[in-house]
């Protein structure tokens, strides 16, 4: 029976191999077939409109310069070209793809195409099927100067020859033939009027007549500049956006004086148009006035009525009062910085309790000299500006009501150095919007941005974007908030979101200590209906949130969202710093976002999200989804720390996790949003998650998952994510999670590359060895168990307290030196190779005792004579293997004996990996000659071990003559590190950790 035994156990064995054998074919076979499938060439294909109509008889010639064949998963250029367009003045083209083949990344314009002209981007437009791209152009060099009178207008140069109008960056994703279509296109002379025009813009071409120079003064600032332009591409872009143009109403109501050209839908031409009559003045430029000018303006009335005579120094209306939109009219067009106060009285001469203003349209700022103005609600007799930190005090007395019409906002910024505050703005499209390049080094603080004076007013404007405030096109080094408690806004009750930022340009702005999505008592939400910030489509090097005393927003309470990061590749660089996202503003309880904490969303890249409290929110702390080389680092995500006051600033030491109170994201289960700390899919490649505390989420605390997701161009590679230094405990699941998926074309694939988890082979109060992938980064955690056999079978990780780091030698095999273990301690790891991609956590391995030494016989001492410092062959015992019996075969220094008369390397501490006939090898290959005394015992060349857990080597005597001068080589091949724990720095960055790798 016993041969029978056998050979099933053999043919388990062979079954066992075969199997595994089999498996890695077909792993192999996949990733074959997957990189077979990247190197698929794509053929692009190019088409223009059918029908083009021009007025001239030997008009412009445009079409797309593209390569004929692309490699798939490589970036192409596709290039918008024109000849015979030396007239030209503008363009709008909207290219047609499928998104699922062509990923778009950037569509800009190209500068010079005008000349010396200055161009007015007038940005892309995306669209379920391709995009918008349009730029016009100025008639001097600089369109945001305000020497009107003074700047040369260019005559256009544009060369006869190709010309490069556009570029169009694309990600190839699919192989076979791609078509690329410019579905509808316009182009139009310096003037406006039709140059080439697709069947859509017929009626474009038909329109003649120019209209009066007042009629393009759309700010009514009573000159014609830039700000009138981006009135028109505010509302052009609107339209675009929700599909206005593809069923052909492209107009509401309020904005058909934007239509300049009467053509019945709004694009270049009217802009152009515009743009052509630069620097042109209703009359004649506003003289300086004959008396001092009133430099401080006195709102006495509640009404609407426009100023009789902006720009003679006096706020006066046809019936002799001074409203609010007078003021801003005759600020406008007044030389020098102006401010305006309120004094709305009853008629019996007291202080209403509450002034409402309801004005027809919006509120235009668009001084003529940059100077500014100052419009101060706080000067309403019995208003007050916020005094508390925590539970606001704020009296707001000015209220401008809307009546949510589409495309119109509240007030409407399109020039600098204004400061706006305590007001209460809602029911807009907008509340507040500062749009354009001119529109910088403005101020907005103390205001209600989206509900009442009373923060009871909750907007609900289906059809229309509610916000409180946005920023676009332009609109830089803007401050919204302040870092003093009077500066605070509340960004609440708006149908969307609470802050957007949106479009190129938009850089440089600071948005601290505003409340988004709260009452000013911070103790109740007040949703926004969408995102609480959103900073989207090419957005860049934006600062929400600081490190300083008083900077924090607290950011809860939204109905999505906390922030959203998103659209465009060009979104960069933008710092989510030290806010409260989820969490009240005493930082003792949450009032959660209804999604996620933080979103990276669709290809935004190199954004830093750090030193935030991230707890409570609905779906998953944080997400990246499609998004490249992000990183979130010194978060509290799921745990608050207690005590914070409202001006100190957030610095979370993971390893000391003492007096945390547990607040897990994900306390919305069923709504999609997700359950983790961190979760990443679609594709998002080279983020990293460094140093942060995660814990106590119903799921995962960080999560990979290979899943392609809703946009037609995501991914199932999750790839080169890194993790380090991070403290996960008590997570319901595992720490890190990489899930495999098969996608949608049926390939399996696996997060970060299907990196395994290190192994650790054993583990004592010193040192801890093991195996990973060859010269892959290993971090050692001591785990959040207390078992090292867990009976619900969680028995991988959590790391919850970084000890140290080390690389693993060309075997895989690692040793780390740690300290501060003891017996019984539980530790873990994981391992990040050289792509950046980092594993789930090891199985967990219990801390034991060193082994204690087994004594070892050693030979007496026989007498040999030999001369002095003669390295002659004496009759002097030779070493011969023994083998001694120890525990476990670990590298450990050892300390040897020098042999008598031989040259050989000096002895020290050193890792013996395997039994050797020669002596301990040591870490120098200097030779130390040992003279022998005369006429003396020789001791025997025995090394005696000591507190070593290396296999001995006892050495025999025999009377073998001894070598002369032998060296020793040190072996190698070996696992021979000197690790170190990394001490913890004062001040946290991510530069400290594992470092970054660049995404092959």
């Amino acid at each position: 029976m016993r041969p029978q035994t056998h050979s099933t156990f053999f043919d388990r064995v062979v079954i066992i191999f075969l199997f595994v054998i089999s498996g890695f074919t077909l792993a192999v076979w996949q990733q074959s077939a997957r990189a077979q499938e990247r190197q698929g060439t794509a053929v692009i294909i190019t088409t223009l409109p059918s029908e083009l109509s021009t007025d001239a008889e030997s008009g412009p010639r445009v079409w797309l310069e593209a390569p004929a064949t692309v490699r798939v998963d490589e970036t192409t250029i596709i290039r918008l070209m024109g000849e015979e367009v030396s007239a030209l003045g503008g363009y709008e083209i909207k290219l047609t793809y499928d998104p699922a083949q062509l990923v778009l990344l950037t569509a800009e314009t190209t500068p010079g195409w005008a000349g010396e002209r200055a161009l007015l981007p007038m940005g892309t437009v995306r669209q379920p099927d391709g995009v918008i791209l349009s730029s016009a152009s100025c008639p001097v060099a600089d369109c945001a100067s305000v020497a009107y009178t003074d700047e040369p207008r260019l005559e256009p140069d544009t060369a006869v020859g190709p010309v490069e109008l556009a570029t169009f960056q694309f990600d190839v994703r699919a192989s076979g033939e791609i078509n690329l279509a410019v579905a509808d296109m316009l182009l139009v002379d310096t003037v406006g009027q039709v140059l080439l025009a697709s069947e859509r813009y017929e009626m474009d071409n038909a329109q003649t007549i120019r209209p009066v120079t007042s009629a393009l003064d759309l700010s009514g600032n009573q000159v014609v500049n830039d700000a009138d332009a981006y009135l028109v591409v505010s509302a052009w872009r609107e339209l675009a956006r929700d599909g206005r143009f593809l069923n052909g109403r492209c107009l509401a109501p309020t904005i058909t004086a934007y239509d300049v050209n009467g053509s019945g839908c709004l694009n270049v031409a009217d802009m152009q148009m515009i743009l052509a009559a630069w620097g042109q003045w209703i009359d004649t430029p506003p003289a300086t006035p004959s008396h001092t000018p009133q430099t401080v303006f006195i709102v006495n009335s509640s009404g609407d009525q426009s100023d009789s005579n902006p720009g003679d120094g006096q706020c006066q209306t046809a019936v002799g009062s001074c409203t609010l939109r007078a003021a801003i009219e005759e600020s406008n067009a007044l030389p020098g910085t102006d401010t305006i106060h309120f004094d709305i009285r009853n008629t019996n001469g007291s202080c209403p309790n509450l002034v409402t203003i309801i004005p027809a349209n919006e509120l235009i700022i668009d001084a003529t000299d940059n100077a500014g103005v100052t419009i101060d609600g706080y000067t309403q007799c019995n208003a007050a500006a916020n005094s508390q930190w925590i539970n606001g005090n704020a009296v707001i007395k000015i209220e401008i009501q809307g009546n949510n019409t589409p495309y119109v906002y509240g007030l409407h910024v399109l020039s600098p150095n204004n400061v706006i505050k305590g007001l209460a703005v809602y029911n807009w499209h907008r509340q507040i919007q500062l749009l354009g390049s001119r529109a910088h080094h403005n101020t907005i603080e103390g205001n209600f941005l989206g509900t009442n004076a009373a923060n009871t007013f909750v907007q609900n404007a289906s059809g229309i974007e509610g916000e409180g405030i946005r920023l676009a096109l332009g609109a830089s080094e803007n401050l919204i908030g302040g870092n003093t408690a009077a500066q605070r806004n509340i960004f609440s009750g708006n149908d969307q979101d609470g802050i957007g930022l949106q479009g190129v340009g938009v850089v440089n702005n600071v948005i601290i200590n505003n409340y988004v999505g709260l009452r000013q008592t911070g103790t109740t939400r007040l949703r926004n209906g969408a995102d609480g910030v959103d900073v989207a489509e090419g957005v860049a090097n934006n600062q929400i949130g600081g490190l300083n005393p008083g900077e924090r927003n607290v950011i809860s309470g939204n109905s999505r969202d906390g922030i959203e990061i998103s659209h465009n590749i060009a979104t960069q660089g933008n710092l989510i710093v030290g806010n409260f996202i989820g969490l009240n503003p005493s930082g003792n309880g949450t009032i959660y976002n209804g999604g996620r904490g933080v979103t990276f969303e669709d290809q935004v890249t190199a954004n830093l999200v750090y030193r935030n409290v991230i707890v409570g929110n609905g779906g998953d702390g944080t997400r990246f989804y499609t998004v490249f080389d992000n990183q979130l680092y010194d978060n509290f995500i799921g745990v608050a720390p207690t005590g914070l006051g409202p001006r100190e600033v957030i610095i979370p030491v993971p390893g000391a996790e003492d007096g945390l109170v547990a607040m897990p994201n994900g306390t919305l289960p069923g709504n999609g949003y997700g359950l983790s700390g961190v979760y990443m899919t679609a594709g998002s490649q080279g983020n990293s998650v460094t140093h942060n505390i995660i814990a106590y989420h119903p799921e995962y605390g960080i999560y990979l998952n290979a899943d392609k997701g809703y946009l037609p161009y995501g991914t199932c590679e999750p790839y080169y994510n890194t993790f380090s230094q991070n403290s996960l405990y008590d997570n319901a699941a595992k720490g890190i999670r990489l899930k495999s998926g098969i996608c949608d074309d049926d390939l399996e694939y696996f997060p970060n590359e299907g990196i395994q988890a290190p192994q650790i082979t054993a583990a004592t109060p010193t040192q801890v060895t093991g195996v990973t992938c060859n010269g892959c980064q290993v971090e050692l955690f001591l785990a959040d168990k207390t078992v090292v056999n867990d009976p619900n079978g969680d028995n991988y990780g959590e790391g919850k307290t970084y000890l140290a780091q080390g690389t693993a030698n060309g075997s895989g095999n690692f040793t780390i030196a740690v300290s501060g273990v003891v017996v019984g301690d539980i530790l873990t790891a994981h391992t990040t190779d050289s792509a950046g991609n980092s594993s789930e956590f090891a199985r967990n391995v219990a801390v034991t005792a060193p082994p204690t030494p087994t004594s070892t016989h050693t030979p007496t001492p026989t007498s040999t004579h030999t001369p002095t410092l003669t390295p002659t062959p004496t009759n002097t015992p030779t070493p011969t293997p023994t083998n001694t019996s120890t525990n476990t075969p670990t590298p450990t220094p050892t300390n040897t004996a020098t042999p008598t008369a031989t040259h050989t390397p000096t002895p020290t501490n050193t890792a013996t990996p395997t039994p050797t006939i020669t002596p301990t090898p040591t870490n120098t290959l200097t030779p130390t000659i040992t003279p022998t005394p005369t006429n003396t015992l020789t001791p025997t060349i025995t090394p005696t071990p000591t507190n070593t857990l290396t296999p001995t080597i006892t050495p025999t005597p025999t009377n073998t003559p001894t070598p002369t001068t032998t060296h020793t080589p040190t072996p190698t091949g070996t696992a021979t590190m000197t690790p170190t724990s990394t001490p913890l720095p004062n001040e946290w960055t991510y530069f400290t950790y594992l470092p970054m790798v660049q995404r092959p």
